[in-house]
């Protein structure tokens, strides 16, 4: 019972080599199409982390404007109050009639400097840029300057008292709001 074991012939060793060579090279294709795959899903990775900087910086910029919408809508309401409109009013009258009454002096100082602190907390809102410009503008423009004439006739305040508003008309007169459309952003 002497059995022998086939002898391998070089022609058999060459033909598991290539079929180990084959079966490796089928793993290698299977490695590089998942390293494609990866570099493909970090690729969009990257895009999708772009697009999210995008959409975050313009949701901060509308942020950014719709504070200063509110700022400004904040800061023009004062001009409609009742008691703002009182102290407008009645400065207002004492310029066109020229007259002051001794014992509504003191009323009329009290109204004439109401009005100017609500404009000089608006003109400080406008000139640090905390609220929207064209909305104050469009809101006060006229109003404060039918004021600067009537506070320098009534009112004996020094010129440094006034260089907020002084500023704020300025500045409103140079502000181009025309072409701007109110759903753009700053």
């Amino acid at each position: 019972m002497n059995e022998e074991a086939p002898i391998e012939t070089p022609e058999g060793a060459l033909k598991d080599e290539k079929e180990m060579a084959t079966s490796h090279g089928d793993r290698g294709r299977f490695w590089l199409s998942v390293e494609r795959i990866a570099s493909i899903v970090s690729i969009f990775a990257s895009l999708a982390t772009v697009a999210v900087i995008f959409f975050l910086t313009y949701q901060i910029r509308q942020t950014n404007t719709i504070e200063k919408r509110r700022f400004a809508v904040e800061a023009i309401r004062q001009t409609r109050s009742a008691e703002f409109i009182k102290a407008f009013r009645q400065s207002k009258l004492a310029y066109q009639t020229g007259q002051i009454d001794e014992k509504d002096k003191e009323a009329l100082i009290d109204s004439v400097n109401h009005v100017m602190n609500v404009y000089d907390d608006i003109a400080v809102i406008y000139i640090s840029d905390i609220g929207d410009k064209c909305i104050i503008k469009g809101s006060i423009y006229s109003a404060a300057k039918e004021w600067s004439a009537i506070s320098k006739a009534v009112s004996s305040s020094p010129p440094e008292d006034r260089k907020h508003f002084d500023l704020l008309l300025k500045l409103m007169e140079q502000e181009s709001c025309d072409n701007r459309n109110l759903s753009s952003t700053n």
